[in-house]
């Protein structure tokens, strides 16, 4: 299928590599040269092309035990903010967008570069406005929860790059948890980002307006047999009283 052809093309980079053919940093320059930024003229085709080389994208951040470098040099070459503009391009279509945060996410990897990279390249905002556009896709809000909670971690000087608002972030999380309550994983990932909003953003008054204290109840009562959400939530509403 395509994509097993897919995964097979770090190996093939790794022949040319290793037979001095090429560089792990050209690789990446013609990757990023080649993404499909206002080069088609059907919106189809631009759809297509943009999801195949975000997937290519993810595949080749994962890349560093089979072409050393190259996850990398697709940070140096700016291939976080070819994302985060083929995201801007195309708004409404999930795949780019979900496509687009796993990518992004892989290759900012544990890399301090790579986060300066995503924080730069405005990260935070496609995150923002794809939770936003699409509220029902479960998978989508999950990931997005997780990626925004990661902010409360960084460096100030970092989460003033990025235009981080956490109380922007806990709004969004609250919107999803009300949404996606079903959902064990996500109701897990809100609960675990609203405990550190609290704790570590001081949003303690932010978190129970609203329906804040009626939420975590509600998600209390839909997984009771769930040991991670019921601890998480009862965590959550001990912080909220205090």
């Amino acid at each position: 299928g395509e994509r097993s052809w897919k995964e097979a093309i770090p190996k093939l980079l790794a022949q040319l590599v290793e037979n001095e053919v090429t560089e792990s940093k050209v690789i990446a320059k013609h990757f990023v040269a080649a993404a499909p930024i206002e080069k088609f003229g059907a919106a189809n085709l631009a759809t297509e092309a943009g999801a195949g080389w975000l997937d290519l994208a993810k595949i080749l951040a994962l890349s560093e035990t089979i072409v050393p470098g190259v996850p990398a040099a697709l940070v140096e070459v700016n291939a976080i903010a070819v994302t985060t503009r083929l995201m801007s391009e195309n708004r409404d279509e999930l795949m780019i967008q979900l496509t687009g945060l796993e990518a992004m996410s892989l290759m900012v990897g544990a890399r301090f570069v790579g986060l300066v990279a995503f924080a730069e390249a405005g990260g935070i905002g496609a995150i923002e406005i794809a939770m936003e556009n699409h509220p029902d896709h479960c998978l989508m809000q999950t990931k997005g929860i997780r990626a925004l909670a990661s902010g409360i971690q960084w460096p100030l000087d970092v989460q003033s790059k990025a235009n981080y608002n956490p109380a922007k972030s806990l709004e969004l999380t609250k919107t999803a948890l009300q949404r996606h309550m079903e959902s064990e994983e996500l109701s897990q990932a809100a609960l675990d980002s609203i405990l550190k909003y609290i704790q570590k953003a001081k949003l303690t008054t932010e978190a129970a307006a609203g329906n804040g204290a009626s939420l975590i109840e509600a998600v209390l009562a839909k997984h009771p047999n769930s040991v991670q959400v019921s601890s998480l939530a009862r965590q959550v509403r001990d912080a909220l009283t205090v």
